[in-house]
């Protein structure tokens, strides 16, 4: 009988290790994606703010020639690039140059502030990731494990009903076997019915006779066996039985068989009523019966038809 194929368990480490991977793939994709914007923006800010200190400083220059020119106009001041000539113009001058450095400081200022908060949002590009990447690894494992679970569940299942259909087909077979046994022996019955005897081979075997026991002969062999079985003893019954244990075949080791002399005498007597084919037909039952052989059945239709 076939075995089953036997159950072969998925893989789910390899799976879980392949899964995880990508995960950690996806979260440093999209980190690296915000890196390069921020890393852009950084970049954009020293050119953005040297502009705006230079301006700051053009502005502030033109804004002092022109205040240096109102107070020239008023006897206040001197030349557009001349030392300052009263106290008003000093005080002005003083004031205007306050205000430029506190606008540059200013722009510097907001330049670090946004240099920082573009760090931070880095800073916190990387604890998302890490984050996401840790998330879903709790929940993988919690998910391996129930898929695992269940895995050893089902190949357990598996087995059990591998086991189940081996079992079965186990009795099925004993169950046809037996089937055929007792098919075989009711055919050996109904040819002691029929004949009066144990024909073929295959009756023999099914009895566990040899070929040629009377029906008398089974029926006290039989008795014997019981007798046997349950511990009884009847001297009588043993006696008489015949023992087919030791018995040999039907044909002897040289000469006639040994129960020619019976199928001939039966022979005899029943040929005057029996056409040739009739006869035939008879002595061909021995033959296959075993009781003679072909030669000597052709010797009783010669002799007898």
């Amino acid at each position: 009988m076939a075995k089953a194929p036997a159950y072969t368990p998925y893989d789910y480490l390899a799976a879980y290790d392949a899964a995880e991977k990508a995960a950690r793939d996806a979260a440093n994709a999209a980190y690296n994606n915000a890196k390069v914007e921020i890393d852009a923006q950084t970049k954009k800010l020293a050119p953005t703010y040297d502009k705006l200190r230079s301006g700051i400083y053009t502005n502030a220059r033109l804004s002092a020639i022109g205040n240096n020119e109102a107070l020239a106009a008023q006897g206040l001041g001197g030349g557009l690039y001349g030392s300052p000539t009263s106290g008003v113009s000093e005080t002005s001058r003083v004031r205007q140059n306050v205000a430029m450095q506190n606008s540059i400081n200013a722009a510097s200022l907001q330049e670090q502030e946004q240099r920082e908060a573009l760090a931070r949002q880095l800073i916190q590009a990387g604890y998302t990731r890490d984050q996401n990447v840790a998330e879903y690894m709790a929940q993988a494992q919690i998910d391996r494990a129930k898929a695992e679970a269940g895995e050893g569940q089902f190949s357990a299942q598996y087995d059990f009903g591998v086991y189940q259909a081996e079992q079965a087909a186990q009795q099925a077979a004993q169950q046809a076997a037996q089937q055929e046994k007792e098919s075989a022996r009711q055919a050996a019955f109904n040819e002691i019915a029929m004949f009066g005897k144990v024909m073929t081979k295959a009756a023999a075997e099914a009895l566990g006779v040899p070929i040629g026991t009377t029906s008398f002969e089974y029926q006290q062999y039989q008795s014997a066996q019981q007798n046997r079985s349950s511990g009884g003893s009847s001297s009588r019954s043993a006696a008489s039985a015949t023992d087919f244990s030791s018995s040999g075949s039907s044909e002897s080791s040289g000469g006639a068989s040994k129960s020619y002399g019976t199928v001939e005498a039966t022979v005899k007597n029943r040929a005057p009523s029996l056409s040739k084919n009739a006869l035939t037909n008879l002595i061909a039952t021995y033959i296959r019966g075993g009781w003679i052989t072909a030669a000597e059945g052709q010797q009783l239709i010669t002799k007898y038809s």
